[in-house]
């Protein structure tokens, strides 16, 4: 059962027995990391964030240099190649070595052997461009879990495995153990030894 039930108990049962409420702090800890990860999935289950987010614009950063490619090419001519030169490849550009100007017929040189890599400084940064338009957020938010708030630290504690990991590696490594003497009861050797499902990992029993 969900919701905040546990919380509401009071009296006694049929056996007689008294009923404790269960407090806040212990829904928060069974249910909030599973909650939290509800709500990452779009599923209302009662949680909120309220705050303020600030947009700041940031200082653009600048491009000072950059790489080039050096190649030794010819061009294609009929069925026959010109002889070969040095050019320089730069963002699918082909320029020439000696005058950095554009070559002619770029789509007819042809690529024999790679020289090297060469970096090159601009004449003037180029200012870098994102999506975001410089711009960054600032946010201040405070979590409602069922009309309370909870503060930052708590929210931490929700990733926090404590007992959960040492019941589901106990639960796999008995399983693993019972597997082995049932190997050794049955002496065939060349059978394979089974083990836990989760033996190489606890984490889905975690969760």
């Amino acid at each position: 059962m969900n919701g905040l039930w546990k919380e509401k108990l009071g009296g006694w049962n049929a056996k007689g027995c008294r009923r404790k409420s269960q407090s806040r702090k212990n829904t928060l800890r069974d249910k909030g990391r599973a909650l939290i990860h509800a709500q990452d999935k779009r599923k209302d289950v009662g949680i909120w964030e309220e705050g303020d987010i600030e947009y700041i614009n940031k200082e653009p950063s600048f491009k000072y240099s950059d790489w080039s490619e050096i190649w030794s090419v010819a061009v294609a001519k009929d069925i026959n190649y010109s002889k070969s030169f040095y050019a320089i490849l730069y963002k699918d550009v082909w320029y020439d070595y000696i005058t950095y100007e554009m070559l002619k017929e770029q789509q007819l040189i042809k690529k024999l052997d790679f020289i090297e890599k060469e970096e090159f400084q601009f004449e003037n940064p180029i200012e870098r461009k994102n999506d975001n338009g410089y711009l960054w957020a600032s946010a201040k938010s405070t979590m409602f879990i069922y009309g309370k708030p909870i503060s930052n630290w708590k929210r931490l504690t929700f990733y926090n495995d404590g007992k959960r990991r040492k019941i589901a590696q106990k639960i796999a490594s008995s399983k693993d153990r019972a597997l082995l003497r049932t190997w050794i009861n049955k002496g065939d050797w060349d059978a394979e030894i089974g083990s836990h499902a989760l033996s190489k990992s606890i984490l889905w029993e975690i969760w």
